[in-house]
């Protein structure tokens, strides 16, 4: 649990909707954070989203995989793990870094485009975002 004399930083308009295993979470200094993962959920809803998070997967240390920080697509900012404790998001790397998940369609309904980047010979090496006009390059590794 955190000192009660500490002030939780959160990002600038952030809700503070903390999972149920959050304080079995373990603490850790803030100035050691040098690493922002951001992540796309594999789920359509922030609350599908939330449903996953909560579910305890590491029946050892009774947590399971979440992200500090969640996007929902109309902007709105969600706190789930504080930054000061140290979430299970991304394999090497949880102890200094803060995972933000971005809501979006998730793994359902996989369209062409998906199939498309994830085949072993991709067809295309980049794709135009929806959202804007730039174009991202494909990983020559994936």
């Amino acid at each position: 649990m955190l000192d009660p004399d500490s002030t939780l930083v959160l990002a600038p308009g952030a809700r503070y909707e903390p999972l149920p295993y959050t304080p079995r979470l373990p603490l850790r200094d803030p100035a050691s954070i040098d690493v922002v993962v951001m992540h796309c959920t594999e789920t359509p809803t922030l609350a599908s989203a939330r449903e996953f998070g909560e579910r305890v997967l590491y029946p050892d240390t009774g947590t399971g995989a979440s992200g500090h920080y969640y996007i929902d697509r109309d902007g709105a900012l969600f706190c789930y793990v504080e930054p000061e404790r140290i979430a299970n998001h991304v394999r090497g790397w949880n102890p200094r870094s803060v995972g933000v998940e971005i809501v979006n369609t998730g793994r359902t309904g996989t369209t062409a485009a998906i199939r498309r980047w994830t085949s072993p010979t991709p067809t295309r090496r980049s794709t135009p975002c929806s959202r804007c006009s730039r174009t991202f390059k494909a990983d020559s590794r994936i």
